[in-house]
């Protein structure tokens, strides 16, 4: 009895590195396009854009979510729509951004999300304002 125990214990704990993979979070591009923030993803696919998630610094607590619904059909061409937001010079931001594909959830697939993540800081003033990328 022990044995057994000991042995459903060990299958137990080491099934927790079964190698399912584990979903990474890909990088979006940031520019700034007309005076504006600008982020791009590369959407596979029927990807769409599920929701995003905008911080500054490392404050995850206090940072803005717009969640598209129904969710929002993008190129990987197109800027991102931001919810306003007071972009300040010196500031660092962080955006997530989480992608689903319909057809990878009808079929089971794992994963049938993708997270895509840019990080940068704004520097200059209104006109003059340049994004910087920082690294993750």
């Amino acid at each position: 009895m022990n044995k057994i125990f000991l042995l459903a214990s060990c299958s137990l704990l080491s099934a927790c590195q079964s190698g399912d993979p584990v979903p990474v979070e890909l990088p979006a591009s940031a520019a700034i396009v007309n005076g504006d923030v600008c982020v791009k993803v590369m959407p596979e696919g029927d990807e769409k854009v599920m929701s995003l998630f905008i911080y500054e610094g490392n404050d995850v607590q206090h940072g803005t979510v717009k969640e598209f619904v129904p969710q929002l059909q993008v190129s990987s061409e197109e800027c991102l729509p931001a919810p306003h937001y007071n972009w300040e010079p010196g500031k660092t931001y962080t955006w997530h951004i989480n992608m689903a594909s319909q057809q990878r959830i009808d079929k089971g697939a794992y994963p049938s999300n993708r997270g895509f993540v840019t990080r940068f800081k704004i520097v200059g003033e209104k006109n003059q304002k340049q994004l910087i990328p920082v690294s993750q």
